[in-house]
């Protein structure tokens, strides 16, 4: 009996080896997958973080584009020595995950490009922004248009509105620390858009909200934004083929292909076992999932025997065509 003992919890000693190897791999997997996308977001900022275009193809889109040709010729040379301090500024002190393009004669207007941060309801999505500084500057703060409203009917967040306004005290759009002249930055407004708006929990980015994290509000809100993340951030962007920013789109989805099919599929699982959304939450797009893409409708994928949700599979189909773009691109 001692003897049978002894070889069972042997045996359950070796299965537990076994396993703890095994989770020991796929940790170690994950952490390699992680190091790599480190590597390669790193790599992908070092080479198209700040970048100079020529005029008329960054004012083609911009919102700016009437005001900025009123401009024309109209610069204070305090003026043009507090823009080229900024794009030095710029070049060399920008984090990942932010991108900017400026004239190659008007440092004055800029498009900005930032990736929603992990854990956030914005994560890997691509938000744009237009920006000009106007002949005021550096005296008072540039201007900013939020540009990824999906046609002006999501603001997506308490500081960015549908109708592309963009709320931060440095701006003098919302309270707090104002922009100071000689001491505020362009680089100080992009970071505080990145870390204070792109937030975890936007819900609390309301006053009177602060002490609201983690309620019922804040992780329904967080939900109802998911939808506008993958259509007007990621799934919008693969599918227009020629932008300023393409080289940028295209190397992003890439490095994060994987990243992002798992984070919408939970996003996907996790709305379908939350309570039904607040109807106030449908203009955000909740009605977009369940509706349009997510349905209750399951769909098996090519290569999985793992049901896939419509969106998910609408979202591989997506990065696929990016992909194979890409590759005939590099062929040319």
């Amino acid at each position: 009996m001692a003897a049978a003992n002894a070889y069972r919890a042997d045996g359950q000693k070796c299965t537990e080896r076994k396993q703890a190897k095994k989770i020991a791999s796929l940790v170690q997997v994950s952490v390699d997958e992680s190091t790599d996308m480190i590597k390669a977001d790193k790599a992908l900022h070092e080479e198209l973080g700040v970048m100079e275009v020529p005029d008329d193809v960054l004012l083609a889109t911009s919102f700016y584009h009437d005001q900025a040709r009123r401009m024309v010729g109209r610069s204070p040379a305090a003026r043009m020595r507090a823009l080229i301090s900024e794009i030095a500024r710029l070049k060399t002190c920008l984090p990942p995950g932010i991108f900017v393009r400026y004239g190659d004669s008007r440092m004055d207007v800029m498009k900005v490009l930032i990736v929603g941060p992990r854990g956030s309801p914005y994560e890997n999505g691509l938000w744009e922004f237009d920006l000009l500084c106007g002949l005021d500057f550096p005296n008072r703060p540039p201007t900013l248009q939020f540009k990824t409203t999906d046609g002006g009917t999501v603001g997506c967040n308490p500081n960015l509105y549908p109708c592309g306004k963009v709320c931060l005290s440095l701006l003098g759009t919302w309270s707090g620390e104002p922009w100071k002249a000689g001491q505020s930055t362009i680089l100080q407004v992009l970071v505080s858009i990145q870390a204070m708006i792109f937030c975890d929990e936007p819900w609390c980015n309301e006053p009177g909200r602060e002490n609201q994290a983690e309620t019922l509000q804040s992780q329904e809100y967080s939900r109802g934004l998911r939808p506008h993340t993958i259509k007007a951030a990621m799934l919008d962007w693969m599918a227009n083929k020629d932008t300023i920013w393409s080289e940028v789109v295209r190397r992003h989805f890439e490095i994060h292909e994987n990243e992002i099919v798992a984070c919408v599929d939970e996003w996907i699982s996790d709305m379908k076992k939350a309570p039904k959304l607040d109807p106030h939450l449908a203009y955000m797009g909740a009605y977009w999932a369940s509706g349009v893409l997510g349905g209750e409708k399951e769909v098996v994928s090519a290569n999985s025997a793992v049901p896939d949700s419509a969106l998910v599979v609408k979202l591989k189909g997506a990065l696929r065509e990016l992909r194979a773009r890409g590759r005939t691109g590099h062929k040319k």
